[in-house]
């Protein structure tokens, strides 16, 4: 239990973290724990995974693409003709301002499919969808979070954590510079109601006003004495160098500690190296200016 210090500057904080709220049914899954009492602003269902740099944006829906990306271009073409007509007969609107069903160039084989509503995103997610004979899996989509909302997750913490506990330390450790919106555990639940902590906690944050932003948030949260390592969605690219070495977070074109590429050097990020300036070079009036008054 915290001490009684530590509870009297938790109590007379607004707001105060309350006690944990579970809610009911059995089974594996993020349980809605702050504010008790309360609705979350997001079902947990709907966010994107903070750990999975691959998914997508609010106005995309991603499937697994289970057979052999098309290499041809006239084939490509076809399989996407495919997919758009059977979106189209499955009643979903597709956003036509840019190439709205393509294939992302990387290691996997996705097929992402733009959309303009949460219904078509809603939908989309029921649709059967397939290519010579083989299906296309749903494999994530996004949720379109207001401007400066993000969500985090803390993973790896022992299966007896006191929640109670953690919620003060959580709220103690970031009072200053984050609103917590909502926040959820994982844990499983059997048909008797006994539940196991399956180490994991989701929260979604807004910054304060008064907060210095990315940098100032570090890329771990210390609990009882030990790191655990945050992961982000909705804050920019955090520089994973300085994230290893438990420096604070920051994005990676603001890194100061990696080497410049320009100079050598380290002490000053990539984009304002001192020697990467550009020669000065005049323009055709300030030549003819200067020639006229040589």
């Amino acid at each position: 239990m915290p001490s009684e210090s530590e509870a009297k500057e938790t109590s007379a904080a607004k707001p105060t973290p309350p006690a944990v709220h579970l809610g009911q049914g059995p089974g594996i899954g993020f349980r809605y724990v702050w504010p008790g009492g309360e609705a979350p602003v997001y079902p947990y269902a709907s966010l994107p995974d903070p750990c999975r740099p691959q998914d997508v944006d609010h106005t995309t829906i991603r499937f697994n693409f289970t057979a052999p990306i098309p290499s041809e271009p006239s084939r490509k073409a076809k399989a996407i003709s495919a997919i758009r007509q059977q979106l189209t007969e499955a009643g979903i609107k597709l956003l036509r301002s840019e190439p709205d069903i393509r294939f992302p160039a990387g290691p996997r084989s996705y097929l992402d499919v733009k959309s303009f509503s949460k219904e078509n995103l809603e939908a989309a997610q029921s649709v059967s969808l397939s290519w010579e004979g083989q299906k296309l899996e749903w494999h994530s989509s996004g949720v379109a979070l207001p401007e400066g909302v993000f969500i985090g997750l803390i993973d790896g913490l022992p299966p007896n954590t006191n929640m109670t506990r953690f919620l003060h330390h959580f709220y103690r450790w970031f009072r200053h510079d984050l609103d917590i919106q909502s926040m959820w555990a994982n844990y499983d639940f059997d048909a008797s109601g006994e539940g196991w902590f399956l180490g994991q906690v989701a929260f979604l944050a807004i910054y304060k006003l008064d907060c210095f932003g990315d940098y100032w948030i570090p890329g771990y949260f210390n609990f009882e004495g030990r790191d655990f390592e945050l992961h982000f969605r909705g804050r920019g690219n955090a520089c994973t160098f300085c994230l290893s070495a438990r420096r604070h977070r920051h994005d990676t074109e603001d890194c100061e500690h990696r080497t410049c590429s320009v100079c050598g050097q380290e002490g000053h990020p990539q984009r304002v190296c001192p020697d990467d300036v550009p020669k000065w070079t005049p323009s055709e009036n300030e030549y003819s200016s200067r020639s006229a008054s040589g």
